[in-house]
């Protein structure tokens, strides 16, 4: 491994590290004390269509997760990845923005 891609898997393991704490503790001040994600969720997607600003980075990312999805499957059988649909559900339950980083570094 050269200095590069040490460097270049030190720089996504990072992004990956601040994305996660980024998105859950957004994600853990929306959950009311006891209550769970599922209770959550109703009022996340509700807020996701707030103003036009929300709608349109919901949109937005929406639209590069999709994108992004697609890329990894494709990018993974032409590597030979194996387990590419745990990314793909990660992505979705924890946030696609701490996967992709991850499957950077696997790939």
């Amino acid at each position: 491994m050269t200095t590069q891609q040490s460097w270049l898997i030190a720089f996504y393991a990072l992004v990956a590290a601040a994305a996660l704490y980024a998105t859950w503790s957004q994600n853990l001040q929306l959950m009311a004390p006891g209550s769970g994600f599922l209770d959550a969720y109703p009022a996340f997607l509700e807020q996701t269509k707030a103003n036009p600003a929300s709608r349109s980075i919901t949109v937005d990312l929406f639209c590069l997760g999709l994108a992004m999805f697609v890329w990894m499957v494709l990018e993974a059988r032409r590597l030979g990845m194996r387990g590419v649909w745990l990314y793909l559900l990660f992505g979705m339950l924890v946030a696609i923005s701490v996967t992709v980083p991850i499957f950077l570094i696997n790939r």
